[in-house]
């Protein structure tokens, strides 16, 4: 009997002498061997020709079929692999250990080699009928170098500079999309992003054992830009001022100035920003913006625009009776039409304003004015005042608009004080009644009291802010009114305390002013506009204002 094991999945065997030299299938994994001749005494062929048949034997064991099948070897320095894949037919298979090896030999293949997987894939060569072709695997692999990394940037905030939408995304969920978006603003000292510590890189080996040195620590991959600090150990990027972060090539900033491309709308919903906003279209009906100030390129309409400093509208603002513009510095426009504008310093409109009421702690300048009302501290100055269809035209020069406001809020202090009085002067001198009252009711008395005390307070309050602008007023205000071109009937000049109906038409230049000497006021030879006081960069558009706007 010859003794053998399946070189597939290592089953023991026994067959008889006279089966040496064929081919036989395993009865367990059906892999196909020959079963070798064994040379020696009892052996049908002896001496030198049985040695020879047990080396013819011993070379079909160990190589593989002739049927065309082998490996083709393929390197891949880049990832410092050699694979083998499954071929039939072709030059320059590789069909055996021995050419394996002369080929690896050849590409210099020292390191790395896995000895069991090569092992393995000549056994699959050998048993597999029929062979997969294709099928491939890594039999000897190096070790790239792990390049070094100046570590993660990790970002407290939103760098894009874009507006996001963050209304509820909830199913059936109302959207209020004027009010669904948000744009990120930081103030000085703000944390903006943070960086992890840098992994140094680590050396590799090649297929030849050689070493591969890890490329050098590249460089982070952000910088700062203006409005950003950096820690000394540069792992802390801060806001050195207050605006827009955003992050561009590389170069992380916080920027005071917002670019809308297009118009204000759904697209946009109101803007709320602490900087410098533009408005490259339009501000469409209901719409609000809140900034420090702004420029819009196109028109506005029945919109709310509050603003810190100055606001600019390059196309004009049409309020269709709704429109708001509240700025702490001038306001430049094409033109006003029934809108509202409350401002601490210049209003200039380079064509008309029409059935507007105007407010300002500076002068107004405009090619036009019909109808509605102008307050303007510092005069007025048009080349048309009023129109010949008989339309009110109403200016005030010379007055601070905050007095009137004021007035109002002495009003509903007085009604207060009123209303808190009645029942509480009651007890007033009378202790003895007082006393006679229920616990409850004397506590209530005290609160009416007590509250009566802090009105009264804020009365006396507001008649000395009062009285201090009445006398800025007199001081620094101008009352004048200059006419470049004409002046038209039913244009009502006042400053507060008196006023006139002019019920002619009148041709410039010419300046309203008060006349004492008449108590009224008239128009007389023109004379040009001048200050009391010079021009503020709050008037102009700076940092500081002139003072509060009340609601």
């Amino acid at each position: 009997m010859i003794n053998l094991s399946c070189r597939g999945c290592g089953q023991r065997a026994s067959v008889p002498r006279a089966h040496a030299g064929k081919r036989i299938r395993c009865r367990r994994c059906k892999a196909v061997m020959t079963v070798p001749y064994l040379a020696g005494k009892g052996s049908k062929a002896g001496g030198e020709a049985a040695i020879k048949r047990a080396l013819t034997g011993a070379r079909r064991l160990l190589s593989i079929p002739k049927d065309g099948r082998g490996f083709r070897l393929s390197l891949d320095t880049a990832a410092q692999t050699v694979t083998l894949t499954v071929a039939r037919g072709g030059k320059g298979l590789v069909t055996s250990p021995r050419r394996l090896r002369a080929k690896l030999a050849q590409y210099k293949v020292k390191a790395g080699i896995d000895r069991e997987k090569i092992k393995r894939a000549f056994a699959y060569l050998a048993q597999a009928d029929p062979i997969e072709v294709g099928k491939s695997g890594v039999i000897a692999r190096g070790r790239p170098p792990r390049p070094a990394s100046p570590g993660e940037v990790r970002y407290a905030v939103d760098v894009s500079g874009k507006a996001v939408f963050t209304g509820s995304t909830d199913e059936g969920a109302t959207i209020d999309f004027k009010n669904a978006t948000r744009i990120e603003t930081v103030s000085t000292g703000d944390l903006l992003a943070t960086v992890t510590e840098p992994v140094p890189g680590v050396d590799g080996r090649n297929l030849a054992g050689e070493v591969i040195r890890a490329p050098s620590m590249p460089p982070l991959p952000l910088t700062a830009g203006p409005g950003v600090n950096v820690s000394s150990d540069g792992k802390r990027f801060q806001a050195s001022t207050g605006g827009r972060p955003l992050l561009l090539d590389g170069v992380l900033s916080v920027v005071p100035i917002y670019e809308v491309e297009g118009d204000v709308d759904v697209t946009t919903g109101n803007i709320r920003f602490d900087g410098h906003v533009i408005v490259k279209g339009s501000v469409q009906d209901d719409y609000s913006i809140v900034c420090k100030s702004l420029e819009v390129m196109g028109t506005v309409g029945a919109a709310e625009i509050e603003c810190a400093e100055r606001a600019v509208f390059a196309g004009g603002v049409n309020g269709q009776g709704r429109g708001v513009i509240r700025a702490g510095g001038s306001v430049v426009a094409r033109y006003l039409n029934r809108s509202d504008v409350t401002a601490l310093s210049d209003v200039v409109i380079e064509r008309g304003i029409t059935n507007s009421r105007v407010r300002t702690l500076g002068f107004i300048q405009a090619e036009r004015m019909v109808g509605g009302r102008a307050i303007a501290l510092e005069g007025i100055s048009v080349n048309h005042l009023g129109s010949d269809l008989g339309v009110v035209t109403y200016v005030e020069p010379g007055t601070d608009f905050r007095i009137e406001l004021l007035d109002q809020v002495l009003n509903d202090v007085d009604g207060d004080i009123e209303r808190i009085v009645e029942p509480v002067s009651l007890y007033f001198g009378q202790p003895a009644r007082y006393s006679e009252l229920p616990q409850e009711e004397r506590e209530q008395h005290k609160e009416g009291y007590a509250q009566f005390l802090e009105l009264k307070e804020r009365h006396e309050e507001l008649e000395a802010e009062r009285a201090a602008l009445v006398a800025g007023a007199l001081e620094t205000g101008v009352a004048r009114v200059n006419v470049d071109a004409r002046l038209y009937a039913d244009v009502i000049v006042s400053d507060g305390a008196r006023q006139r109906e002019f019920k002619t038409t009148r041709a410039g230049p010419l300046t309203i002013a008060f006349d004492p000497h008449a108590g009224t006021f008239d128009a007389g030879p023109y004379r040009a506009l001048r200050r009391k006081r010079a021009p503020s960069s709050a008037r102009d558009g700076g940092d500081q204002a002139r003072g509060e706007i009340h609601q």
